[in-house]
């Protein structure tokens, strides 16, 4: 209860304006507060509603005050204000001043404001116009944000609106509205004037209508995500003074094809062009000290590190490139066909992350590192061979790759992060060649799904290895079987097939060789049984437990004898085809019967029944099916004592769970008799 109050009081304070109610008059239903010969609107009682006028001055105790500041909070969630009207004394508008006004429409901003404090028109959703005037320089975080039917900004100084001082692109209007209006004007050629030397972040984030844009040769700087997000722009001429082009200043400039880097430029900030992905031209001029595009690569390579930065649908990574630059292809999604050359020992962050249309990938063999998100969302790889010499998968670095249907894992491999092929819902072959899984780090969730069907899955290791992958957390529950690698069931002497020269070198075990294969049915054992199961291969008689379905729990055996399980201690296990199921059963609580469900993974490898319960308990179990169709659990193999479990279904359906032991046994000793004779 203490926790639920202190939850809640934290709640209102953070749905609460920033200050609390203060003022130091009242005049005319507006709160003030004195500062000097000056005065803030401030928070008051209640909330405003209609049509509310601003006075330029106001008079309180025969002194009269200039109007200067709207206070932080000042009309917060006045939802019934349908208006409101600033004096042009008014410079300054605080943080949360208008937040959640949500019946205001439209907001002419005075020409002396030169500051719009964060969230001060935070969730104004009917908003569907702002003015901004030349005065303005800064705007806060989240000034605008869910301003959701904001469509027109009217400026009226294109040079002033450059330079304003936006926090994040949720300050920006233009966020919302996607179109400029420059005195009257739709703006989708914009021409930048020639007093302009810098345009600031995120001036034109988002803008949507903008289609061309004319930079002017006294521009030396291009802020960070300056034109982010401008889809419909198709060129963008970077004049021969800039100096510095920031971080994501052009990403998501989708429509943009060829791009030419002057030889000014000596830093270029990351993801500077991320997401233009119509570019088929990139373009550096060959006196740039800082970068190349050698060999008419199509492509950004910072000269003394020789990591491409930026590359594009048309790139040829040159055989003298070491590294591919963080995001270097992001969202490049006409980029079919990738070379990466032998050169390369890095692949960076996110490099071909969303590169939607990769279909066909070569990876260099000096590649040592994959690092996290490089291929996250490369829905067209159906396919990856990882080179021998990588050592370091990173987080997510194939993540919904959704068509990857086989990878090969090199024994080179030291570290696989979390979820590197999470949501590979294609994935059916891993081919895994490290000979010590314990060896390496490996993190969680590396082969996860969202919806964890894991049934079709194989992993493939090396001969030996299969027991340790077995015991690992980290691998066996996210596969249907783990076999290893050249080892077909029943294949004893290890020729890729299944016939009597099998049986003849199980029979060499009995008699006194040594073959760890020989013991087929994974009992510890080699003896006839294991005959028997070469034999049911050989006969296509082979057949493995089904227990998928609904079992209930009807008696129990021990060294004693055999027990029914009363009705109010059953218990109910259902195993899904997708190794999803539950466990049911009864308790009680406080003098009344509770019926609990516990949901569960399992993997059924043989004999043997691995069971992840949600509540965190695991149990490895030994079960059959015996002549009655009823399911036997126990903890030994010798099943000294189980317990039965009877179907849930009709009996016809039962009996074809249980494999065909009798004609097997029969075929197994006729074919042990054949096997002799060969010998003998």
């Amino acid at each position: 209860m203490k926790n639920f109050i202190t939850s809640t009081l934290l709640l209102l304070a953070l749905l609460l304006p920033a200050t609390a109610t203060a003022f130091d008059f009242e005049v005319d239903g507006i709160y003030y507060n004195i500062n000097g010969n000056e005065v803030t609107v401030t928070k008051g009682y209640g909330y405003y509603g209609g049509d509310v006028t601003i006075p330029s001055t106001v008079t309180y105790r025969d002194k009269t005050y200039s109007v200067t500041a709207i206070g932080s909070g000042a009309f917060y969630g006045s939802n019934e204000m349908t208006s409101v009207t600033i004096p042009s004394s008014v410079t300054t508008i605080g943080s949360e001043a208008f937040f959640w006004c949500n019946s205001l429409t439209s907001m002419t901003i005075p020409g002396a404001v030169t500051s719009i404090g964060e969230r001060a028109f935070y969730y104004c959703s009917g908003l569907t116009s702002v003015d901004i005037p030349s005065s303005v320089i800064s705007i806060g975080d989240q000034a605008f944000w869910d301003c959701n039917n904001l469509a027109i900004v009217r400026i009226t100084d294109l040079a002033a609106w450059c330079n304003i001082s936006f926090s994040t692109h949720a300050s920006n209007p233009l966020n919302y509205a996607h179109r400029l209006y420059l005195n009257d004007v739709e703006v989708t050629d914009l021409v930048i004037p020639s007093s302009v030397t810098a345009i600031n972040d995120y001036a034109f984030f988002n803008f949507t209508g903008l289609k061309s844009v004319n930079l002017p040769v006294s521009l030396t700087s291009i802020g960070n995500c300056a034109f982010a997000n401008c889809s419909e722009l198709t060129s963008a001429d970077i004049p021969d003074a800039v100096t510095t082009i920031g971080n994501e200043a052009f990403s998501g400039c989708e429509s943009i094809t060829s791009l030419s880097i002057p030889s000014s430029v000596n830093a270029i900030d990351g993801n500077a062009f991320c997401g233009c992905s119509g570019l088929t031209s990139i373009i550096v001029d060959s006196s740039n000290p800082k970068y190349d595009s050698r060999d008419n690569c199509n492509a950004i390579i910072e000269t003394s590190s020789n990591t491409l930065i930026a590359g594009c649908q048309n790139t040829v990574i040159p055989n003298t490139v070491t590294a591919i630059g963080d995001w270097a292809f992001v969202d490049c999604s006409g980029l079919s066909s990738v070379i990466i050359p032998n050169s390369v020992y890095t692949i960076g962050r996110g490099a071909f992350s969303y590169c939607t249309g990769l279909t066909d990938l070569t990876i260099g063999n000096s590649v040592t590192t994959i690092d996290a998100y490089a291929f996250d969302n490369c829905t067209g790889l159906t396919s990856m061979d990882i080179p021998d010499v990588v050592t370091f998968i990173g987080e997510g670095a194939f993540l919904d790759c959704e068509n990857l249907t086989s990878v090969t894992i090199p024994n080179s491999v030291t570290t696989i992060s979390t979820e590197a092929f999470r949501n590979c819902t294609s994935l059916k072959d891993v081919y895994c060649y490290i000979t010590d899984p314990s060896a390496i780090t490996m993190e969680h969730n590396v082969f996860s799904l969202d919806i964890p069907d894991f049934s079709g899955r194989t992993l493939h290791v090396p001969h030996g290895t299969a027991d340790a992958y077995q015991a690992d957390w980290h691998w066996f529950p996210f596969f249907e079987r783990i076999v290893e690698t050249g080892h077909v069931y029943g294949d004893v002497n290890g020729d890729d097939e299944v016939n009597i020269a099998d049986i003849n070198a199980v029979i060499d075990v009995i008699l006194g060789g040594d073959n760890a294969a020989a013991d087929v049915n994974g009992d510890g054992e080699v003896n006839i049984a294991d005959v028997n199961a070469v034999a049911d291969v050989i006969l296509g008689d082979y057949c493995a437990l089904d227990i998928t379905g609904t079992w209930y729990s009807e008696y129990a055996v021990d060294e004693y004898g055999k027990y029914d399980i009363p009705e109010q201690i059953a218990v109910q296990f259902t195993f899904n085809a997708n190794k999803t199921g539950h466990y049911s059963y009864s308790t009680y609580v406080n003098n009344e019967i509770i019926d609990c469900i516990i949901d569960l993974r399992w993997v059924l490898k043989g004999q043997r029944l691995y069971i992840w319960y949600n509540d965190g308990d695991y149990e490895e179990l030994y079960c059959d099916i015996d002549d009655n169709g009823y399911l036997l659990l126990s903890l030994n193999q010798s099943f000294t004592n189980y317990t039965a479990y009877r179907p849930v279904v009709s009996a016809s359906a039962a009996v074809d769970r249980k494999p065909h032991r009798q004609s097997q046994d029969a075929a197994a000793i006729k074919s042990v008799s054949r096997a002799i004779k060969q010998r003998n």
